[in-house]
C-alpha cells in the first residue's frame, strides 16, 4: 500500500534521488521512482521542480531535466538532519507508551534517573512556599487513602511534579512531566501501587521530609528507594504476556 507524502518530506525525496544519479532526471523518471512508495503525480513533482530552480536547489538541463545544485545538496542535508530529528522525536514518544511489561520496566529505570536528579535538585533550591505544597499535597494524599481507601493519583501526580519544578531545572521538569503523563499507567501508579501493596504515601513522607532538611543525598536515596519499589512490585507480573498487558491498558484507558 502506497503511504502519502507532503511537505519537506516531498523535498527530501526528491531531491534525495536527484543526488543518486550523476546524469539529469526529469519529472517522469522522478513521478515513477517515488510512485512505487508514495501518492504523488508527475504534475506535483514539476511543480515542485519549478520551485526548486528558483530557489537555486536544482538546475535544468535543456530537454533531459534536473541537476542538483551545490545550494541543493545544502539544503538537501538540512532537510536530513530535521526528519532524521522528527523521527527520533517519533520514536521516543513511542517508547514512552509500552505494550508489554518489560517496556514499562524500562520506563520505570528512565524515571528513577529523572527523579532522583530531580529530588537532589529540589533539596539544594526548594522554597518554602514549594514546600508547603507538598505538605499539603501529602496530607491531602494521606486524607484519601484513610477516609476513601484510595491511593491519592492525583497528589501523587502533583508531588512528583512539585519536586521537579522545585529542582530550578526547567528541562528536568518537562521530561519528568513528559514521561510520567504519556502512558496510562504511570498516570496511575498510586492506585495500582495500593492494588499491589506498596506504602505510597510513607515513602512520599520520606522524601519531602530530606527536601525539607536540606539534605540532598537524602533525598537521592529516598527516591531511589520509592521507585525501585514499585519496579520490584511490577517486576512480580514480568510473566505477564504481551495479550495480558495490553488488557491491562485497555482497563486502565477504559477508566
Amino acid at each position: 500500500m502506497k503511504s502519502t507524502i507532503n511537505g519537506e518530506r516531498l523535498d527530501y525525496e526528491i531531491l534525495r534521488e536527484l543526488s543518486q544519479h550523476k546524469e539529469p532526471q526529469g519529472a517522469v523518471y522522478l513521478s515513477i521512482a517515488l510512485g512505487d512508495r508514495y501518492n504523488v503525480s508527475q504534475s506535483t513533482i514539476g511543480r515542485k521542480l519549478l520551485q526548486f530552480d528558483h530557489k537555486g536547489y536544482t538546475k535544468k538541463v535543456k530537454n533531459t531535466g534536473r541537476c542538483l545544485t551545490k545550494k541543493g545538496l545544502e539544503y538537501l542535508e538540512e532537510l536530513t538532519d530535521l526528519l532524521m530529528g522528527e523521527k527520533a522525536k517519533k520514536d521516543f514518544f513511542e517508547s514512552l507508551t509500552p505494550t508489554n511489561m518489560k517496556e514499562l520496566l524500562d520506563i520505570l529505570v528512565t524515571r528513577r534517573g529523572l527523579e532522583k536528579e530531580a529530588a537532589y535538585l529540589a533539596a539544594l533550591n526548594a522554597d518554602e512556599r514549594q514546600i508547603n505544597k507538598m505538605e499539603r499535597i501529602l496530607s491531602e494524599q494521606k486524607k484519601k487513602i484513610e477516609k476513601y481507601g484510595t491511593a491519592g493519583d492525583e497528589e501523587d501526580s502533583q508531588f512528583h511534579k512539585l519536586i521537579a519544578a522545585s529542582s530550578g531545572n526547567r528541562v528536568l521538569l518537562k521530561a519528568i512531566v513528559l514521561v510520567r503523563k504519556q502512558n496510562v499507567l504511570t498516570e496511575h501508579f498510586a492506585t495500582v501501587r495500593k492494588i499491589i501493596g506498596g506504602k505510597v504515601y510513607e515513602e512520599h513522607l520520606k522524601i519531602l521530609n530530606c527536601i525539607k532538611n536540606k539534605d540532598p543525598n537524602g533525598a537521592v536515596k529516598a527516591m531511589e528507594e520509592h521507585i525501585n519499589k514499585i519496579i520490584k512490585e511490577f517486576s512480580n507480573f514480568s510473566s505477564l504476556t504481551d495479550m495480558e498487558f495490553e488488557s491491562i491498558i485497555r482497563d486502565f484507558n477504559a477508566n
